[in-house]
């Protein structure tokens, strides 16, 4: 079946959403597929139709609409797991989504529901927020016009916007350069992923992002937070997480792929940055993400008791987890964020002679009853600089089943807990505020 059809600028090709059917998930879906005349072939193709979103999934596209110049086609699709608009070139490409919509005070739009091109540069967005919608992102915008259709004084629901939002030209992740308040931002494209970057901190990577597929985790170290995001609980069960460190958002970006409907908070300190980023690798518009610019700890006091199913504590200035984020003080504020049977992971950053990260696990298991650390071989047995991943939690880890997935990762990782992680504390010294002390610098060559 295929439907809601549009005609490219002198009527030389077609775009519609057809109707197929996925055995594997006993469900339809739709992908967006190009048409030419019978008797007119177009460059590269001939007339025989051909999909231009050809990607597997679950997710459909719909509501396709070429702009004005026939270059680009703006479409709305669940893909990422909520329903957002979505850009793709009309010779076929990685879609990219559009960009975010939330009011001025960080209160998100609600999901697309229209668009249409008002010239080859704009599009304008019809917005529909609904009671129950809470997430919150940055507007990627250049005018805005509200209005609230059951009309009356102060808020009312529901809640429908009008955007005029200028996208990029989508394929490919940007290529960006911003100094923020940590240094010099940088994004390089991904050669090898259309439509993803790496996010450089003076020259140090912090995040990789995959804009198409925001379920890539392509750092080691974020795959093994990815595996404590999957394993806390039930397959695409929503989660309340809060992110201490904001970066590229990839975790936030995982969370709201891989569980629908979860709720996040991300605190993160360098306001530049998170402008630098939202301009660039702009976050799904139906995800349900909270960004705020505050200091990790005090905004870690801002969350209400019990609030939080997984903090990720993943901190660094400087390349340097600043000293009062280390503290069993500061282990204290998670735990009474956390909610029952709640998860604590950080990321962690030693080398030789690894008192830092022994540090770090004697604090944690000061305040909590189980641990599990992950990490390169090699760098648990001190020979090089790197990333461990420490699991805190009161109740059981899933212990077995995290090894398993460390162990069998393209770059392969080794997991301690029990009796081996308390030998390998080696009795180090619970960290207090008055103590404690910034990671290590990352010595020369290290992200070489």
């Amino acid at each position: 079946l295929a439907g809601a059809p549009d005609v490219a600028p002198g009527g030389a090709w077609a775009v519609a959403s057809v109707q197929s059917t996925d055995p594997s998930m006993t469900r339809y879906r739709r992908r967006l597929w190009r048409f030419a005349p019978a008797d007119a072939g177009t460059a590269g193709h001939d007339a025989a139709p051909w999909p231009l979103t050809r990607d597997e999934g679950p997710w459909s596209d719909t509501a396709p609409a070429v702009s004005p110049d026939g270059a680009r086609i703006a479409f709305r699709s669940d893909r990422g797991g909520s329903t957002g608009l979505w850009l793709v070139p009309s010779d076929g490409d990685v879609p990219v989504p559009v960009g975010e919509f939330a009011d001025a005070d960080g209160t998100p739009a609600g999901r697309p529901v229209a668009h249409v091109w008002l010239d080859a540069e704009r599009l304008l967005v019809h917005c529909a927020r609904r009671p129950g919608d809470t997430s919150a992102s940055a507007p990627v915008v250049v005018d805005w016009l509200r209005y609230k259709n059951d009309g009356g004084p102060g808020p009312v629901e529901p809640v429908d916007t009008f955007w005029v939002v200028r996208p990029g030209a989508g394929g490919a992740a940007p290529e960006a350069r911003e100094d923020v308040g940590g240094g010099t931002a940088e994004l390089v494209p991904d050669r090898e992923r259309p439509g993803a970057a790496t996010l450089l901190l003076d020259g140090a990577p912090q995040s990789h992002v995959d804009l198409a597929d925001p379920g890539h985790l392509d750092f080691a170290y974020q795959r093994r937070l990815g595996h404590a995001v999957d394993l806390l609980a039930p397959a695409r069960q929503p989660l309340r997480v809060v992110h201490l460190g904001g970066g590229a958002f990839t975790l936030a970006r995982y969370v709201a792929a891989t569980r629908p409907r979860s709720t996040q908070q991300v605190i993160e300190a360098d306001g530049a940055l998170v402008a630098f980023v939202r301009t660039h690798l702009p976050l799904d518009p139906a995800a349900r993400v909270r960004v705020r610019t505050a200091d990790a700890r005090e905004g870690l006091a801002k969350v209400a008791d019990g609030w939080a199913d997984l903090v990720i504590a993943d901190v660094f200035a400087g390349a340097r987890t600043p000293a009062h984020l280390t503290s069993a003080e500061f282990l204290a504020e998670v735990r009474r964020v956390l909610a029952p049977g709640g998860w604590y992971a950080a990321n962690v950053a030693d080398g030789p002679p690894l008192a830092h990260l022994r540090g770090q696990v004697a604090t944690a298991a000061a305040s909590f009853g189980h641990l599990a650390l992950a990490a390169d071989p090699a760098v648990l047995r001190g020979r090089r600089f790197g990333n461990a991943v420490l699991l805190a939690a009161d109740g059981e880890l899933p212990v077995a089943e995290l090894t398993r997935r460390v162990a069998t990762d393209p770059h392969a990782g080794r997991v301690e807990h029990g009796r081996s992680l308390a030998d390998f504390t080696g009795g180090a010294a619970v960290v207090r505020d008055e103590d404690a002390k910034a990671s290590p610098v990352p010595p020369p060559g290290t992200f070489d």
